[in-house]
């Protein structure tokens, strides 16, 4: 049924509503992002960018699951980006979260959440279209709350700038294709909007002979800001380049009055995972990208 520019569904005691307006989205699931800020730091950091007005036509699927009126999980999906789930503190909300995605008729490569949350949209999914779900990465949120200096190196950070752009774009074709295994489309606009957004921000390590480390930020939370973007080419690695200018990045955020903040890694690369606990990056959770292969001709 529809109600208020909502659609609305139930499973049992759960409503779960498709938000049109995300003010009304950022209105009901806010309170419960900001209860865990660092495991949902991905969802609360793309959700504060949301525009206030009416989202229509492409533009993203906003989702939340309530139980007693308390919001119990949410979702989000745009384009052919996978689906991201929060925590879900029912664990029923995946099954219906899953049901209004279908019914709405939103395709998804894939999810990215909590593992058992993943498994049960998962399990939803197959149910209901068939196919089947492989984990494409398993991944972990750190949060850092004070830096812990590692052994200097020979160099100092420095925010990206203009100048930079070539080897900005080698870089990041680099970090899409070891980090997250797949082609960086359009290298050239990809560095354009890094260098050109008012929300997100790249620095490199600068050395006598050049640039040899990259990071970025982007996705602010009230709290804090995501560690993205972290690239150090073959020939520069195993020399502390990165973990220096991840240190000295975090610390940036902190002296800007951050109180936090977080960074993801690949549970499959023990370096990214001895390096960052190493500057002061606590585990917080644990999360997973599982691919969905549906066929194309069931509902």
């Amino acid at each position: 049924m529809t109600a208020g520019g909502w659609r609305v569904g139930a499973d049992g005691d759960l409503i779960v509503e498709r938000h049109d307006i995300a003010a009304s989205f950022l209105a009901a699931s806010e309170e419960f992002l900001l209860a865990r800020e660092a495991e949902h730091c991905l969802l609360h950091g793309i959700c504060g960018g949301l525009p206030e007005g009416t989202l229509a036509g492409d533009g993203p699927w906003l989702a939340t699951a309530t139980a007693g009126g308390v919001t119990v999980g949410v979702g989000f999906h745009w384009g052919s980006f996978d689906l991201v789930l929060s925590n879900l503190d029912d664990p029923a909300a995946a099954s219906a979260l899953c049901d209004l995605l279908l019914d709405d008729g939103r395709a998804v490569p894939g999810v990215f959440a909590t593992p058992d949350a993943a498994e049960r949209f998962a399990n939803r999914w197959i149910r209901r279209r068939g196919g089947t779900s492989q984990v494409r990465s398993s991944e972990r949120v750190h949060r850092l709350r004070r830096v812990h200096a590692p052994i200097p190196v020979p160099g100092r950070m420095r925010a990206a700038v203009a100048s930079d752009r070539a080897v900005l774009r080698e870089w990041m074709v680099g970090f899409h294709r070891d980090a997250l295994a797949h082609e960086l489309d359009a290298p050239d606009a990809a560095v354009q909007e890094w260098l050109a957004s008012h929300d997100r921000a790249l620095y490199l390590w600068q050395g006598e002979d050049g640039p040899s480390s990259m990071a970025g930020t982007q996705g602010r939370t009230p709290s804090g800001i995501r560690v993205s973007l972290v690239y150090t080419p073959p020939e520069h690695r195993g020399r502390g380049y990165a973990r220096n200018l991840v240190a000295h990045v975090s610390q940036a955020q902190l002296d800007e009055g951050r109180r936090e903040c977080y960074i993801y890694t690949d549970l499959a690369n023990p370096t990214s995972n001895h390096i960052y606990p190493a500057v002061g990056y606590e585990p917080v959770a644990d999360v997973v990208h599982l691919r969905l292969d549906p066929p194309l001709d069931r509902g």
